[in-house]
């Protein structure tokens, strides 16, 4: 996929601090180029303020504390400082009044970076509304109290030049209508943003969160059913974000090489719910695919101690079909249907699954989990059921960079853990499918009949094929006796310790790699034969 982008610099952007000079008798750098040469580059936009005399120089080196801007040689009379470079404090500049939501978006249209915020407006005075329940909502600018909300405005701001432009996309909302008539230069209708903009703009999460919280209640129709509340729902307790290794034992086979701690689920607090997620997908039903957001129920209960799904609400993100439709599905009441917190209970209690998170959450490396993303599949005999899948991430304390290094999938009792969403799909529902995870080849690949080995090519979409080598021979089948097992666990311990002493004494962080690599592809080896057996 091609995307055409002439104006890649960034002189605003999200979470920018600080202030830009330009136009300085020096050039900016833009990049560095293949060769490792530097590419350089003059600022030609309309934004920044003019340091044109002694006294504005001597105003914004005391404004930054810094008296660099007062006695530089760099700086001439066509010198300009951008500063405010964060778009949400651009935003909040000019319209106070407007509440934002908590996150921010890039994206590439018409050759430019741009940043998509949603803004809201909010009373606490609309006539009988019930206050909003705002739990969940961190660094937001919903988390206060109200009782009216309309994502009324997108903000859009342009990373060059830091242009903030202002649509109005719900008309009927008063509130918006009375400051568009107060400050008619400041608001442009929804028609007048450009079409490759327009593609990009989404539901908003924060809206998302409010709906969904407040629905689980209000769902209940009948006055008598409202009073009594005992078909109310709540939103599904969150799944844990990492491991707690200290807190729960966790049963291994025997003689595997003395005592290692077993990983454990952190316990979330009651009022940590499952947050809405976004994705692409085809609901019950239909027969395109939408990009929606999705958040969970599950029935009210004191503790949380029903955790079966009841239902779940999806929202439309798509600009061009329902967007801004709510959906809900609940499921028969005379179907069960494990719920998320069932769901990740029944991973980590998988002896298997928890050894491997046990042997990847040490020697200095971190487990860390994704959504728990909820997929609703129609089956062969019209009925409806839900497919679990859960992203596992290593990440190194020498880095700090997570890298996908499993995809747990959850169908009915089955649950399996593999490095590709690929491989899950496959295993579970015996089916061929492609992915965008560049997976090595087809999986029926094998050693070939000399024993040479093979090179699959994998073509990453569009940059130069990269040729990745293919074992030569299949691990050994049947179930491993204990002894094996020790051994095998034993030499997977070792290829750890060795990559710890080439990290931390050496530093050399491609042998810690490569070493790191070695071990889990043993251990996934070993999880294939006692899972297979």
């Amino acid at each position: 996929m091609g995307v055409e982008l002439t104006r890649p610099e960034l002189y605003v952007a999200e979470d920018f601090g600080g202030f830009a000079i330009v136009g300085a008798t020096r050039d900016e750098v833009a990049f560095l180029d293949e060769d490792g040469a530097t590419q350089e580059f003059r600022y030609d936009g309309n934004d920044g303020v003019g340091l044109g005399s002694v006294g504005r120089r001597a105003a914004f080196a005391l404004r930054f504390a810094d008296w660099n801007v007062l006695v530089s040689d760099f700086i001439t009379d066509e010198s300009k400082v951008i500063f405010r470079r964060d778009v949400r404090e651009r935003v909040n500049e000019v319209a106070p009044f407007l509440a934002l939501d908590s996150e921010v978006y890039p994206v590439i249209a018409n050759g430019r970076i741009y940043y998509i915020l949603d803004a809201y407006t909010t009373s606490t005075r609309w006539p009988y509304g019930q206050q909003a329940d705002t739990v969940g909502l961190v660094g937001s600018g919903l988390d206060s109290d109200f009782n009216y909300v309309r994502n009324s405005v997108k903000a859009v701001v342009d990373s060059y030049d830091g242009t903030v432009s202002l649509y109005v996309m719900d008309t009927e909302d008063p509130i918006v209508a009375a400051w568009s008539s107060a400050f008619p230069d400041l608001f442009a209708d929804v028609s007048e943003m450009s079409e490759g903009i327009r593609q990009h703009i989404r539901y908003p999460r924060d809206l998302f969160t409010v709906q969904t919280t407040m629905f689980s209640r209000y769902h209940l129709g009948e006055p008598q059913e409202f009073l009594e509340q005992t078909n109310a729902w709540s939103v599904a307790p969150a799944p844990p974000r990492t491991l707690d290794r200290q807190q729960v034992q966790t049963t291994l086979p025997p003689n595997i090489g003395g005592p290692t701690p077993p990983p454990a689920i952190v316990t979330n607090p009651t009022d940590e719910r499952m947050r809405p997620y976004y994705q692409l997908m085809r609901l019950p039903g239909e027969v395109t695919q939408s990009f929606i957001q999705i958040r969970a129920y599950t029935p009210r209960s004191r503790e949380d101690t029903s955790q079966k799904l009841t239902a779940f609400m999806a929202a439309k993100s798509d600009p061009d079909g329902d967007f801004g439709k709510l959906v809900v599905y609940e499921m028969p009441s005379n179907l069960q249907v494990a719920g998320p917190k069932l769901v990740t209970s029944q991973i980590l209690a998988d002896d298997v699954i928890a050894q491997q998170l046990n042997l990847l959450d040490s020697r200095g490396s971190t487990v860390t989990f994704g959504d728990l993303m909820l997929l609703p599949l129609e089956t062969g005999t019209g009925q409806n059921t839900i497919f679990y899948v859960w992203p596992v991430y290593v990440a190194s304390s020498q880095t700090n960079v997570p890298e996908l290094r499993n995809v747990v999938g959850v169908f009915g009792e089955q649950v399996i853990m593999r490095p590709t969403l690929r491989e899950v799909i496959q295993e579970l529902f015996d089916v061929d499918i492609t992915t965008f995870e560049g997976v090595a080849g087809d999986p029926t690949d094998g050693p070939t009949d000399d024993g040479a080995q093979q090179e699959i090519i994998v073509d990453d979409g569009g940059t130069p094929t990269t040729t990745i080598p293919v074992p030569t021979t299949l691990p050994p089948s049947g179930l491993p006796t204990d002894a094996e097992v020790a051994t095998e666990v034993a030499a997977i311990e070792a290829l750890l310790d060795e990559a710890d002493r080439a990290l931390l004494e050496r530093g050399d962080l491609g042998e810690y790699q490569r070493l790191v690599r070695e071990a889990t592809d043993r251990l996934r080896a070993l999880q294939f034969r006692l899972n297979t057996a």
